[in-house]
């Protein structure tokens, strides 16, 4: 087993970086990276609307009890997450994508700031889904369109109501998704794995970031907290990513230049 990044300390250099982009880089990012945007977290400070608990709102049952309400904290969600800019950290996240000769980002985020930021989406996949779509419950109607009366009817069916595009607590991923991120995985070992800002909560997540690092990558978590990746990461930054992400962009450009 590799020595814990805790027990073995070290900083990316920028020759792992530049391994990473001439190789195969996976990126997974998390909530806290939102959080550097002012979007709240379910499970940080804060995290309560309306004092409700948002992890019991994001449920299929919450959904059937009272549509409404969950429509109406979803609405605030998507005013919240309309309202906030790409940070420094979605911004250096972009360029390493783009510029990197293989690689995928994964997103647990459902808010578009990725996108914003010129994350290449041909490069991307949200796991738990789209904040701004629309799905009907009852047909395989979809659409963007602004929501004129709460919960929406779906106007395709007669009988359908639409709900929030995202994958609540209880519910199963897209197999699709899931398909797409074991064949960028299943394809080899990949040179850099850099987790940014989740809490690692989900086993996925966690087998995910050890796969993808497999026995010759190097994994890097970027988090202000301890997760359970914490322990076998290569590398460890207990420091906000808008923060540390433009330093190691500049490291690199400096060593470049």
């Amino acid at each position: 087993m590799r020595p814990a990044a805790t027990l073995n300390p070290r900083k990316l250099t920028p020759d792992d970086l530049d391994r990473g982009l001439k190789g195969r880089l996976l990126i997974i990012t998390g909530a806290g990276l939102s959080a550097d945007s002012g979007l709240q977290t379910f499970r940080g400070e804060g995290g309560y609307w309306r004092n409700l608990d948002p992890t019991k709102l994001a449920t299929p049952e919450a959904f059937a009890a009272n549509p409404q309400l969950v429509w109406e904290w979803y609405n605030w969600r998507r005013a919240q997450a309309r309202s906030a800019q790409p940070n420094a950290a979605h911004l250096a996240l972009a360029q390493l994508v783009s510029s990197a000769r293989e690689a995928l980002l994964i997103t647990q985020n459902v808010d578009d700031l990725h996108e914003r930021a010129q994350t290449d989406v041909n490069r991307m996949v949200h796991v738990h889904g789209d904040l701004f779509l629309n799905t009907c419950i009852s047909c395989n109607y979809r659409d963007r369109a602004p929501l004129t009366e709460l919960p929406p009817p779906c106007p395709k069916c007669d009988d359908g109501t639409l709900r929030p595009g995202v994958v609540w607590f209880g519910e199963t991923i897209d197999q699709a998704v899931f398909q797409r991120i074991d064949h960028f995985i299943a394809a080899g070992d990949c040179d850099l794995v850099l987790v940014v800002g989740t809490t690692a909560v989900f086993q996925y997540i966690v087998n995910w970031a050890i796969a993808a690092r497999g026995k010759t990558g190097l994994m890097v978590e970027v988090n202000p907290e301890e997760t359970v990746l914490s322990s076998v990461a290569d590398v460890l930054y207990r420091r906000r990513a808008a923060e540390v992400l433009p330093e190691l962009m500049r490291s690199h450009a400096h060593r470049i230049s």
